[in-house]
């Protein structure tokens, strides 16, 4: 247990390190840069004054790597300085977005589990029966149609043509619970395959002719005896969905207005927020390092303890 866990913190540490190199220097590759955003936003000139005026405002004229040691030195003490557009401190934006896309994205991801168990245990009882044919038809939509286009189709029939849902109306609810749909949808296919497999596999196993022989009907022999390994693939893939909630739900949080973290994000790269940006990124590690330790070296071994193999 200990040697799992100090290369588990060893490994993410390397990761941390890689990760803010890569997030520092990935910013200032991009075209554009925070100065001619400010001139323009303050309608100043770019003379040589103000531009060296505002590289030493921010540090911007001091050498990569002083700056790169300087903002990650700040960020692991927790100082996470103030966005260079809106001059407002970047940690109370950030916590208080976080919370916004982490629901959305968590909530999406366990309802579509929640539903693809059920839809994937219906899939396993018959090869061209109805569920089987609703699953299919579900990862083939997913794969053909983007999740924009079909929440603007969304958008345009239920809240434009026939009013049933107001999109726009500043209700953060049903922002939100559109936003778990939205992101729902695209992994119900995936994981009701998943399911579906899990419990083909407890079919193929010869305790399950024992059972069947006994008196139990095939459909509940196989939900009693073959959730648990269902349900165990499908926490693996709830799991990495977990930790990609923060970036997964971008498109979503983009096309409902939702203020949640990734919006942020579009907004900090056209502006060319480099402290906004290198944060965001490290954010998103931080939590999939979190879910990886919670799952990982938690919930794993709880369900080998219960004896899922």
């Amino acid at each position: 247990m200990a040697k799992s866990f100090l290369k588990f913190i060893g490994k993410w540490m390397l990761i941390f390190v890689l990760g803010s190199l890569i997030a520092f220097f990935i910013t200032r590759s991009m075209p554009g840069n925070p100065v001619d955003m400010l001139l323009g936003r303050y309608g100043l000139s770019k003379t040589p004054e103000n531009v060296a005026a505002i590289e030493n405002r921010f540090m911007l004229n001091e050498p990569w790597h002083r700056q790169y040691i300087s903002w990650i030195t700040d960020f692991v003490k927790g100082e996470w300085g103030n966005s260079y557009i809106t001059r407002s401190s970047l940690k109370p934006e950030i916590l208080r977005r976080l919370p916004i896309s982490v629901g959305i994205g968590m909530g999406g991801t366990i309802l579509a589990a929640i539903l693809a168990f059920f839809i994937g245990y219906g899939a396993s009882l018959k090869e061209k029966g109805f569920w089987n044919y609703i699953s299919k038809g579900i990862t083939i939509f997913n794969q053909a149609v983007p999740v924009f286009l079909m929440i603007l189709v969304v958008i345009y029939f239920f809240g434009v043509k026939y009013r049933l849902v107001r999109f726009f109306s500043g209700d953060g609810m049903v922002a939100m619970i559109m936003g778990m749909i939205f992101i729902a949808f695209p992994l119900l296919g995936p994981m009701s395959r998943t399911v579906r497999v899990h419990f083909l596999e407890t079919l193929e196993k010869p305790y399950m002719d024992f059972y069947i022989y006994s008196g139990y009907e095939r459909n509940k022999a196989l939900l009693l005896y073959g959730s648990r390994p269902a349900i165990y693939g499908l926490c693996s893939v709830v799991v990495s969905r977990f930790a990609w909630v923060l970036g997964g739900g971008t498109v979503v949080e983009f096309a409902l207005g939702i203020h949640g973290i990734s919006l942020f994000l579009i907004d900090s790269i056209a502006q060319r927020d480099y402290l906004l940006i290198q944060t965001y990124i490290m954010t998103v590690i931080i939590w999939m390092a979190v879910v990886h330790f919670i799952f990982g070296f938690i919930f794993e071994r709880i369900l080998y303890k219960g004896g899922v193999e």
